[in-house]
């Protein structure tokens, strides 16, 4: 879903360092907990992969990079961006930046930015000049405070966006032709996913096309076919496929399964898969303009592309492994990771402490988790998630040890698992005035689709 680039004029590191998050009291499980940061690699022409110091000691949520630029959301939901804004990438409402509007999701692209408020509304900025096409004149629907649809995945393209709304509808816009000739039918969503009569699970915006996969786990593309785009290969369609990636003319997918499959292409190198995917499980896959990333089930990362240009994980990275979370950019690239522990602090012997003040008095909270014991494979699972004892706090919410989601306090979150079994676990860390709290274990068991007997 990332685009484009500049020309990368050298290859570094930048690691955000941070704390650790520690909870007064509640489960030993829960009790200290290393936060989650973010590191950046390659293509440093203009920052795109230079972490900011103002996310230091600050949990990140998710990570996303565009051509060149990167955002992040903090635990607070506020989001933070840098790397190039000739177009105004990066000049994220104040609100959103603030975190006074929390944001749940962001996705960069080339020339604009979007991101997901807590009401489901979609907000937009960026696409200044000539790169404006309307990729951020959000449909009425999706305005905020209180729209009319809630929007539960977007994905920004070059000159177009795309949003899944309600129970899986598609909704497009941009690519007006306001500066070029740039409409090849990408913003022309299918009329079954359009009306929601198959229910999409995620989408993504290429240059001049788009891919959907529904519920059924059946591939859609639309759009330009100058260089395959709308050729999907036939085992595609024997796959149950449960994410999709797109940028320029190339398109990715992930199965259940955990391979990769991708077609298209216009001579970046991205479509010629490397040996080291065989026989991994691949869990998670970016797509950047001239580099694209899978993340392991084992917490490792294979990167590819151009030659010259793959810029795999520097050391400095890969030290803090397993890695829980991967954006590919134009030529950079992004990963989330434990923090490093911080060096040990010599504190001199004190021969007569003064008392310690009296421990505060904080709310006693729990954390509940339910839903569906079974659940058919290519459909997302709603959690609801419960919290008491404080009215709002990041949530984070763990299967078998690995983060899959976050959210601020009580409410539902919808996630895409793998088939076979999952346990999920939510953690709250406490604050100034409520324990933390750790909720029991929650299975859930993702099935197969039956198929439909021929008669």
């Amino acid at each position: 879903m990332r685009r484009g680039a500049r020309t990368a004029l050298a290859l570094g590191t930048s690691v955000v360092l941070a704390g650790t998050l520690t909870s007064v009291a509640g489960p030993a499980s829960a009790a200290t907990q290393p936060l989650t940061v973010v590191s950046g690699w390659g293509g440093f022409d203009v920052g795109q992969s230079v972490v900011p110091a103002g996310l230091a000691g600050r949990e990140v949520w998710s990570v996303s990079a565009g051509d060149e630029h990167s955002l992040a959301i903090t635990s607070d939901g506020a989001v933070t961006g840098w790397g190039w804004n000739g177009d105004g990438q990066i000049d994220i409402p104040s609100d959103l930046a603030t975190g006074a509007t929390m944001a749940s999701s962001v996705d960069a692209g080339v020339y604009a930015s979007l991101a997901i408020a807590w009401d489901g509304s979609v907000r937009g900025w960026g696409a200044l000049g000539d790169t404006d096409e309307g990729q951020i004149d959000i449909p009425a629907e999706l305005r905020g405070p209180h729209p009319a649809s809630r929007a539960s995945t977007v994905s920004m393209g070059t000159y177009h966006a795309l949003a899944i709304v309600g129970g899986g509808r598609v909704v497009a816009w941009g690519a007006e032709g306001r500066h070029a000739a740039i409409n090849a039918g990408q913003t022309h969503v299918p009329q079954d996913l359009l009306e929601g009569s198959h229910y999409a699970v995620d989408v993504a915006a290429g240059y001049l096309h788009s891919v959907a996969v529904d519920t059924r786990g059946v591939v859609s593309v639309w759009g330009s076919n100058r260089h395959g785009e709308k050729q999907v290969p036939a085992r595609v369609a024997e796959e149950d496929v449960i994410d999709v990636e797109a940028h320029g003319a190339t398109s990715m997918v992930l199965t259940a399964d955990g391979e990769v499959i991708a077609w298209g292409d216009s001579g970046t190198g991205l479509t010629e898969l490397p040996a080291a995917l065989d026989g991994v499980k691949v869990v998670d896959i970016d797509l950047g303009a001239e580099v694209a990333m899978a993340l392991t089930s084992t917490g490792d990362v294979i990167t590819w592309g151009n030659a010259g240009k793959i810029h795999p994980v520097p050391a400095a990275v890969s030290q803090y492994a397993p890695i829980t979370g991967i954006a590919a950019g134009g030529r950079h690239l992004l990963a989330m990771h434990r923090a490093p522990a911080p060096p040990p602090v010599a504190t001199p012997p004190v021969t007569s402490p003064a008392p310690a003040p009296p421990a505060p008095v904080k709310a006693t909270t729990s954390l509940t988790l339910k839903a569906p014991a079974r659940v058919v494979a290519g459909r997302k699972v709603a959690v609801r998630v419960t919290l008491t004892g404080t009215t709002a706090g990041p949530v984070v919410i763990t299967d078998k040890g690995r983060k899959v989601a976050t959210r601020a306090g009580s409410g539902t979150v919808r996630l895409r698992l793998a088939r076979g079994r999952h346990t999920l676990v939510a953690t709250y860390a406490g604050s100034a005035s409520a324990l933390a709290s750790t909720s029991g274990p929650l299975t859930v068991k993702v099935v197969a689709k039956k198929k439909r007997q021929k008669r």
